[in-house]
């Protein structure tokens, strides 16, 4: 192959070149002369993207060529020779040539092509071709689209039109389409009232709302694609349905997706409700996932359908349980809220399952429905809650509903401060009680209760009801305020009353009953192993 090197003075319509072979291309150029040949993809000049677009507008050129002339493609070889913008490709077939031009967009590896299909002599290519044939296809215009106005199947600058495309005359920029704008450097606007005002910006859409204003891309190197969709801000992305990218980096993706703040990510369309918006993103660094979610603060995460990350450092995962409350999974600052539904709207807080809700200062919800509603509460568990500060309740169902109580197993609940219940349906329900001890299928569906102000009850069923009443065994039983009931259905029915043995019964004050089935129901009476009724040992 021959290089070429002409003047840059020298007369377009008088300059002549040599093909390199009679079966090869024909390669004409001006200056700065590069191989290239599509059927290896070998050379140098371009990336692969660039020579498979190649590569298909020879292929498209061809085949127009080919039911023209209805003559069998004998080979298809291309050089390609570079004249700043131009590339000029030759097709043979049995004698005939094909001469196309394809004007490059080079800084965008934008294109647009206009063929002269030439039906040439055998004699062409053993002789010279004059340049001058090329001159129809130089009248084609790159920077602004011209188009088949006239609906006869070809672009021609006869009788159709740009449209008003504007490119300004700049060759960087391309504009095409019904008043397509590219107004910057290296902009490129296709689509009906596209505009691309950003340096090295990108607009693909249409006016789809009729507005005057179409798909915009008004940052530099931004992008905008699809109908009405805004990039605004330099290095931002908008692709969908008036999506819009309003800060640098940022990206919004979906209908009616907004990303505010910088380098924030709106991914999501909107969910058809009342507020006619996708995804938002309004934090720096901000990530909203889903349909109409929102993450609104710095560093925030958002993902699921309706959810909502509000303050800094929050994350949300989770949507919409279809509740009626049109709301998905909401976290506040440094909050984490994952699951349908799931709720963790105070600091540093944690709801994890559909419908957790942890709402007091650092409070903790582990599971379904799970409640942490006091400050450092934490439930865990379905349907668990934990309602005052310092509070625990883990087991399904378990309610902790005082300050500083502790429940722990199905049902369990303790209702007094500092009271803690361990034990399948145990209660603790007075300041400090403790019940210890599950239900033992007597019928009444209660484990171990303790009633009475710092009463403890140890043992499945058992019963300490009055202050400081101490229930120890299966179906043990401290009635009296200070009393003691130790052993399987003991009972301490009086004041200060001491039961201990199995059914051991203590029913008067300060009675004492020690042994099998001892029974003292006199006050201050004693009995040991027999019956106390008259108050002797």
């Amino acid at each position: 192959m021959q290089k070429v090197d002409i003047p840059q003075t020298t007369p377009l319509r008088t300059f002549n070149a040599m093909s390199d072979s009679p079966v090869g291309m024909l390669v004409i150029g001006l200056n700065d002369i590069r191989q290239f040949e599509i059927a290896g993809f070998q050379g140098t000049a371009g990336s692969l993207l660039r020579r498979q677009l190649t590569a298909m507008l020879v292929r498209e050129n061809v085949l127009k060529f080919w039911r023209r002339s209805r003559t069998r493609i004998r080979s298809v070889k291309l050089r390609k020779v570079d004249l700043g913008i131009f590339y000029i490709f030759r097709a043979e077939a049995r004698g005939l040539s094909l001469l196309s031009l394809v004007r490059w967009r080079q800084p965008r590896r934008e294109i647009i092509m206009r063929y002269n299909k030439l039906a040439l002599t055998a004699a062409l290519l053993a002789g010279a071709v004059s340049i001058a044939a090329l001159t129809p296809v130089m009248n084609a215009k790159a920077d602004d689209c011209l188009l088949d106005t006239s609906n006869d199947g070809d672009a021609d600058d006869n009788v159709d039109t740009d449209l008003s495309a504007n490119s300004g005359g700049d060759d960087t920029r391309l504009a095409c389409g019904l008043q397509a704008s590219a107004s910057a450097t290296n902009a490129v606007a296709i689509g009906n009232k596209v505009t691309g005002s950003g340096i090295g910006a990108v607009a693909l859409g249409n006016d789809y709302n009729n507005s005057g204003t179409g798909t915009t891309a008004q940052g530099e190197a931004s992008v905008a694609i699809g109908a009405d969709a805004f990039g605004a801000a330099n290095e931002s992305v908008a692709i969908g349905l008036s999506a819009a990218s309003r800060s640098t980096d940022s990206v919004a993706i979906g209908k009616d997706a907004d990303a505010t703040g910088t380098g924030s990510i709106a991914i999501g369309g909107d969910a058809s409700d009342a507020n006619t918006q996708g995804a938002t993103t309004s934090g720096t660094n901000a990530i909203a996932i889903g349909a109409d979610s929102s993450a609104t603060a710095s560093g925030n995460i958002s993902i699921g359908g309706l959810s909502t990350a509000i303050g800094n450092g929050s994350l949300a995962i989770g949507g919409d349980s279809n509740d009626g409350d049109a709301l998905g999974a909401q976290a506040d600052n440094f909050g984490t809220a994952i699951g349908n539904d799931a709720i963790a709207t105070t600091a540093n807080n944690v709801a994890v399952g559909e419908g957790a809700q942890a709402t007091g200062s650092q409070a903790v919800a582990l599971g379904v429905e799970a409640r942490g509603l006091g400050s450092s509460a934490v439930a865990i568990g379905t349907s668990t809650i934990a309602d005052q500060s310092d509070t625990t309740a883990v087991g399904q169902g378990a309610q902790s509903l005082a300050m500083g109580a502790v429940t722990y197993g199905r049902s369990a609940t303790a209702a007094g401060d500092y009271a803690i219940a361990i034990g399948s349906r145990s209660s603790a329900s007075q300041f400090g009680a403790i019940a210890l001890g599950g239900d033992s299928s007597d019928g009444d569906s209660l484990g171990a209760q303790a009633t009475g102000t710092q009463a403890i009850a140890f043992g499945a069923d058992a019963l300490a009801s009055n202050s400081y009443s101490i229930a120890i065994g299966n179906l043990a039983t401290s009635g009296g305020a200070n009393a003691i009931a130790m052993g399987r259905n003991a009972s301490a029915a009086g004041a200060s009353g001491v039961a201990v043995g199995l059914a051991a019964t203590a029913n008067a004050s300060h009675a004492t009953a020690v042994g099998d089935s001892a029974t003292a129901s006199g006050s201050s009476s004693v009995a040991i192993g027999g019956d106390g009724t008259d108050g002797d040992v």
